[in-house]
């Protein structure tokens, strides 16, 4: 990844021309949760992603992932985020971040919200080109 990929996914103009062809070439949405599964299934995440929900597990540190599938729900919510960053809300301890974008099993993008890090395949970049 280079650092102009970078900058550009911080504005939200280019965020959103990133996301919409993302979206078009991934086929499954990870998120970190910061709660257990009960406790996401009692929140507003849950109201709102339920339809889109495929399946969950903890990863090594004992935190919850949530994986969706790209339906009209999950591509307009990730659409309307202001930047590829736009997770993090330090006001509010019940949210999702993390965004992890995978093709076949394949993770495609991968970040981490609170440190500003972003991870993008060769693969996704060649097929936004």
């Amino acid at each position: 990844m280079t650092d102009g990929i970078y900058t550009e996914l911080e504005d939200a103009r280019s965020y959103r021309k990133f996301i919409l062809a993302a979206l078009k070439y991934a086929d499954c949405i990870g998120l970190s949760y910061t709660c257990d599964l009960s406790a996401f299934k009692e929140s507003k995440w849950w109201e709102m992603l339920s339809g889109s929900f495929i399946r969950h597990e903890y990863d090594e540190r004992g935190n919850l992932m949530v994986y969706l599938k790209i339906d009209h729900v999950t591509f307009e919510w990730l659409k309307a985020k202001r930047d590829i960053f736009d997770f993090w809300d330090t006001d509010d301890d019940d949210f999702l971040w993390d965004l992890c974008l995978y093709r076949e099993e394949r993770e495609i993008l991968s970040s981490i919200t609170h440190e500003r890090e972003l991870e993008i395949s060769e693969e996704l970049l060649q097929f936004i080109k």
